[in-house]
């Protein structure tokens, strides 16, 4: 809108917000260009992860294997078994919960 020649004040107008909000969003532009839209700004949404990469290679297969194996009686695997092999393995507590999304 400011390209087209909208002055500031309608452009803060227009959006229902303060003209000195229009200001700064337009000097970050300047400053940061099209890297918001080019999304290089995201680095991802939720918690990150304790566990490296390597580390989950790892879990990977440590679970590949059948939890006998491990040391556990069951003979199929769940979170809370899980939880306790990362507490184990690599000294990081995990809710089980919290494993369904990694895990897969």
């Amino acid at each position: 809108m400011v390209t087209e020649g909208y002055s500031i004040e309608h452009i803060a107008e227009f959006f229902k917000v303060n003209a000195r909000t229009v200001y700064n969003r337009l000097k970050r532009f300047m400053y940061e260009r099209f890297t918001r839209l080019n999304s290089l700004h995201y680095k991802g949404r939720g918690v990150k992860s304790e566990l490296s990469q390597k580390q989950k290679d790892k879990l990977y297969k440590i679970v590949s294997d059948r939890p006998e194996k491990y040391g556990f009686d069951s003979g199929v695997w769940n979170s809370p078994m899980i939880a306790v092999v990362i507490r184990l393995e690599f000294k990081v507590r995990y809710n089980p919960r919290y494993l369904c999304p990694m895990v897969r």
